[in-house]
């Protein structure tokens, strides 16, 4: 384990590495700045989300978890935008846009700025699995680490 010096420089790297360090001694180091709205069914889904965030653990390296979560969650529906830091440094983007004069949308999702535009139609029409927001974006990062990983 590495130990912190003040005053001193540390690369983005290992920055993760300390927070990887605290998160395996027991010490939650999870930032969540989801904003739903103010009404009880909103905070009950932002407590559900913060608690999946706060547990998920990669079924492909169980070492991978979440360190930060920020988005927008404007009506209880599909988020607007959700951005997702894991410990190894992972950065993974999910966007929607609902264009109401033309009736279609625009859903991205990224995994360190690389698309993947069937993983976010998936995100977009598994809504009705029951399966959170975030529960939904991690099954699939999920699934494209494995394609990538074996």
């Amino acid at each position: 384990m590495k130990h912190l010096k003040l005053y001193e420089d540390y690369t983005d790297e290992e920055i993760r590495d300390l927070m990887g360090d605290l998160h395996r001694v027991g010490h939650s180091s999870l930032v969540f700045d989801l904003y739903f709205p103010e009404d009880s069914f909103g905070q009950r889904s932002q407590k559900k989300e913060e608690e999946y965030a706060e547990n998920w653990k990669s079924g492909i390296d169980p070492q991978r978890h979440i360190v930060k979560v920020e988005g927008q969650i404007p009506d209880n529906s599909e988020p607007e935008w959700v951005e997702i830091t894991l410990n190894n440094g992972d950065f993974i983007e999910y966007s929607y846009e609902f264009d109401r004069r033309h009736g279609n949308s625009n859903t991205k999702f990224k995994i360190d700025d690389r698309e993947y535009p069937e993983c976010a139609r998936e995100i977009e029409t598994d809504i009705e699995s029951g399966k959170g927001h975030l529960e939904r974006i991690m099954t699939c990062y999920d699934k494209e680490i494995e394609k990538n990983y074996y």
